[in-house]
């Protein structure tokens, strides 16, 4: 059996965590537009491509930064849009659209994610 010194001690833990999680989820989630883009390489004419996918792909990067200002890892918008090309095996995107979200967790510190959306083309020969 526990003591009653234990389970004062557990309830402090509980509630650690409970006001945790409640500070996190009230401190909210930022989007924000980043850019627009007719397409992400030159194009002149639309003969110049083919959409390979009907609607949207996307792709993303993420970063955090330790206590909100020390950066461990950097979101790259490339990054973004390279992944977002490699998922759907295409040269280009067009009709881009790129958000960057910012997710702050006291404490721990700020996770930002780069998100490239468009359709897919390939690039005709």
């Amino acid at each position: 059996m526990r003591s009653v010194n234990g389970h004062a001690r557990l309830l402090a833990v509980a509630l650690l965590v409970a006001l945790t999680l409640l500070v996190a989820v009230a401190s909210g989630c930022v989007i924000t537009s980043a850019g627009l883009a007719p397409s992400t390489v030159p194009i002149q004419r639309s003969n110049q491509y083919t959409v390979t996918k009907q609607g949207d792909i996307t792709g993303s990067s993420w970063g955090w930064n330790l206590f909100g200002f020390i950066a461990i890892t950097k979101a790259a918008t490339k990054e973004a849009e390279a992944r977002a090309l490699e998922a759907a095996g295409a040269d280009a995107l067009i009709d881009v659209t790129v958000d960057n979200w910012y997710i702050p967790i006291p404490i721990i510190g700020t996770f930002y994610r780069v998100q490239v959306c468009g359709k897919p083309v390939k690039m005709n020969s």
